[in-house]
């Protein structure tokens, strides 16, 4: 899942170092692309913008009108992060490492559980007399069902997000 505008122009104002330009009107001077923030983010002139505004307006930024040149007219907006939002940025980024570690060894449980599983079946198999290899094979292979539905529900549930495995 994509994050809002704002928090996508927040993610990358922390990453620029706290501060980022975006164009006032569309035919202005061309910016620098180290800190055009329409480059930097893929999203649109307008949508920063409202990015812009969302920010300013729970204190996470500060907008300022640059004036370059003879007029009196501003021609690029600088977006700044406060402290606040600076810490907001960092335990974001902090609570998203966060989930990654989690989904991560929760994976890492079910590739053990799924092994050990597949262990019993194979000893159970080997060292069972035919006779009464049945019962032991039947509990293997309950267990083993359980544990797919198991992952199932966490697949569900979105603790297993396929998105971490790009990251």
């Amino acid at each position: 899942m994509r994050d809002n505008p704002w928090q996508e122009v927040l993610e990358t104002l922390y990453e620029m170092g706290g501060r980022g330009e975006f164009p006032r009107h569309g035919d202005g001077p061309q910016l620098d692309p180290e800190v055009n923030l329409v480059e930097q983010t893929g999203l649109s002139e307008e949508a920063i913008a409202t990015a812009s505004k969302t920010l300013v307006s729970m204190g996470l930024a500060e907008r300022t009108a640059l004036i370059l040149g003879d007029d009196d007219d501003p021609t690029r907006n600088e977006l700044e992060l406060t402290g606040k939002g600076y810490s907001y940025a960092r335990e974001r980024r902090q609570e998203q490492r966060s989930l990654r570690s989690n989904r991560a060894v929760t994976r890492l449980t079910l590739v053990l559980a799924f092994v050990g599983v597949a262990q019993a079946m194979a000893l159970t198999v080997q060292v069972s007399n035919p006779i009464y290899r049945l019962v032991p094979g039947i509990m293997t292979v309950l267990a083993g069902v359980l544990l797919v539905g198991f992952y199932t529900q966490l697949y569900r549930a979105g603790v297993l997000n396929s998105n971490d495995w790009d990251e």
